[in-house]
């Protein structure tokens, strides 16, 4: 081996000993603080599609491993309202460290609360789906769907929107997701409601998030009892408050033009010039974002073979160059 092979191989060695340890699976990690009879004390939390690890900080070896598929380890979950003077969100755990043990609360604090939530609340859903996870009925409720119409191009377009523990969705006859807005990216107001004309095939509506596109206009005869379940759904799993401005006094098409205008205007400074712009017609789970993430960073081919190396069709469209 040359010196500069030796170096090479000296500093990757050095790069695995720095690099986290984690279960290959895990889908996001996050730094906690656990509370219990003994103390306050650190603890890193790693979510995988089959259960909740956490991790001393120091070492990286495993504290605990909490399973949410099968007979669960996880009897319950429950989010405190968020505290803006707090630098840390609370959450609680009921949950067992062996299948022998009685079932406790296990409180935990996180900044990214919010974060660690949607990815649990996630991979459970998607156990569920796979008829892995018995408990997801009881952690998550059951997702409340709503007959509603989307504003696209000026034209009314039926949609079915569907309420969970997470987010709102706009979903295919088959239950498959086509747009999804979480609830910790929700803006604030997170729903408008506007001004509904004879035309309209029900009351009118907007849905808009911190960041990224305009807002999305629906209209539904319902709207009060989708827009009350959307906030109590946010409230009671994650903690979050959304509010609903109910004073608007334009139309969906004026909010949208209104909105568009705006954007124009901003994308006509030399700051705001956009790099590039792609439309996301579905959405992918978490736990493929690695795959996905590599995609984006290769050479357009690497990327399609990472791609097509996938087990599942992914749900990212792309036009290569």
């Amino acid at each position: 081996m040359t010196a500069a092979g030796a170096v090479d191989h000296l500093i990757g060695q050095m790069r695995k000993q720095q690099d986290p340890q984690m279960p290959p699976d895990c889908v996001g990690r996050y730094s906690c603080t656990k509370s219990s009879w003994r103390g306050r004390y650190r603890r890193i939390m790693c979510v995988t599609p089959n259960a909740v690890i956490t991790q001393h900080p120091d070492n990286l070896a495993i504290t605990n491993t909490y399973l949410f598929i099968g007979e669960s380890d996880i009897d319950g979950i429950s989010a405190a309202p968020v505290d803006q003077n707090a630098e840390e969100q609370e959450f609680t755990l009921s949950a067992r460290s062996d299948k022998k043990s009685k079932y406790k609360a296990v409180k935990f604090s996180c900044k990214q609360r919010a974060a660690l939530l949607t990815a649990l609340y996630q991979c459970m859903s998607q156990a569920a789906m796979q008829g892995h996870c018995p408990i997801a009925l009881k952690l998550l409720g059951t997702p409340d769907v709503y007959s509603a119409y989307k504003l696209k191009k000026g034209a009314w377009v039926p949609a079915k929107m569907r309420i969970t523990s997470f987010a709102v969705e706009k979903i295919d006859s088959q239950g498959g997701v086509l747009w999804r807005l979480e609830y910790r990216h929700m803006g604030s107001p997170g729903a408008i409601c506007l001004i509904s004309g004879v035309n309209d095939p029900g009351a009118v509506f907007a849905l808009s998030g911190k960041v990224g596109r305009s807002p999305r206009v629906f209209a539904a005869r319902d709207r009060d009892g989708l827009l009350r379940q959307m906030q109590a759904a946010a409230l009671k799993r994650m903690g979050i408050t959304i509010a609903v401005n109910k004073q608007a006094q334009q139309t969906g098409q004026e909010l949208l033009d209104q909105v568009a205008n705006a954007e124009r205007e901003r994308a006509a400074t030399p700051d705001e010039v956009p790099l590039g712009q792609w439309e996301a017609v579905r959405v992918r789970p978490d736990y493929d974002a690695a795959l996905t993430s590599q995609a984006l960073l290769a050479s357009s081919e690497e990327a399609k073979d990472i791609l097509q190396a996938c087990p599942s069709p992914h749900d990212l469209c792309l036009d290569w160059i």
